[in-house]
């Protein structure tokens, strides 16, 4: 009965009474201002079939019942890890969402997920060794979002000893031979930080002790930083060298390595190393840089850098 009262503001073109126990007959009085243009009744008494109703008696008013209406179809957000750092041998991975009754699908393959055939993510998966992992978000009335992709770095079997058998560059020291094997990833914004290995005019290489008693290893995976603005590319070649020790080791692996053929965003790359039921107690590690930049690289010609911060065996 109150409203009444508004009746003496000529000027009134904006009026809310959301949230109050206004009906379509009690919000009468106030219809008869001729300066009000809108009209806000969203969590009232007043239903769409009576702001049809007052709309159509008051054409020039606009009448809302909802706080908003958009038939526009949005995009979900991606999906997201929730594990941080490296996974310890035995942690599930889960993904999430921050929107409830969304599906997410997901692959671990490599392939690229879709909304149909791709597995869905009900509960937190068992990984056993690094992989990449690539996952979208689906909803009812939404566009799937983009494509989430990380590498799920998990914790390897440890050796007994790390070293370096060639030194890193002198800015890029990291922590030495304990770098190797810390279990700390770099972070990629910052190849200053104490978790990375640099080399530029030497190969990387590193030797790995198992003892006596060695584990049978399926793969290794060497964790390096790609920045190729910066000329920091992925190794030209990867060897794997294997024996009882040091001193007898023979070639058991070697890959050559694809190369960027663009510049693309900085990222944290898996590089994965197959091996077939290898039992040695010991482990040499070679991988060289690239030699010269590509010619479509702003410093062609040039040499090349690696960054290493980890080193996985499973």
């Amino acid at each position: 009965s109150g409203l009444s009262a508004l009746l003496g503001l000529k000027h009134l073109q904006y009026l809310s009474l959301t949230g109050t126990t206004i009906t379509a007959e009690t919000v009468t009085p106030v219809l008869a201002i001729p300066s009000l243009r809108e009209l806000y009744v969203w969590n009232t008494k007043i239903t769409e079939e009576d702001r049809v109703k007052l709309s159509t008696g008051y054409p020039n008013l606009s009448v809302y019942t909802t706080q908003f209406k958009d038939d526009q179809v949005l995009r979900l957000s991606k999906p997201f890890l929730a594990n941080e750092e490296i996974v310890k041998r035995g942690e599930h991975v889960e993904l999430r969402h921050s929107m409830p009754g969304v599906t997410i699908r997901y692959t671990l393959d490599g392939s690229n997920p879709d909304s149909v055939t791709s597995s869905t993510f009900e509960s937190p998966l068992a990984i056993p060794s690094t992989s990449v992992l690539k996952a979208i978000a689906c909803k009812p009335g939404w566009y799937c979002s983009e494509l989430f992709e990380t590498t799920c770095f998990v914790q390897g079997i440890k050796p007994a000893s790390a070293h370096l058998l060639t030194n890193p560059d002198k800015q890029y020291r990291g922590e030495g031979d304990k770098s190797l094997v810390d279990e700390r990833k770099g972070f990629i914004e910052s190849f200053k930080d104490a978790a990375w290995l640099g080399y530029q005019n030497d190969p990387f290489v590193a030797g790995f002790e198992f003892g006596p008693e060695p584990p049978v290893l399926h793969s290794i995976v060497i964790s390096y930083g790609k920045n190729v603005g910066s000329h920091i590319m992925p190794p030209e070649a990867v060897e794997v060298w294997a024996g009882k020790n040091s001193k007898q080791v023979s070639l058991i692996q070697s890959m050559k390595i694809q190369q960027p053929t663009g510049y693309d965003p900085a990222q944290l790359v898996a590089l994965m190393i197959p091996l077939k039921d290898a039992h040695y107690g010991y482990y040499k590690i070679i991988a060289k840089p690239v030699g010269k930049l590509p010619p479509w690289h702003s410093a062609k010609g040039k040499k090349g850098w690696i960054f290493v911060d980890e080193v996985f065996f499973y």
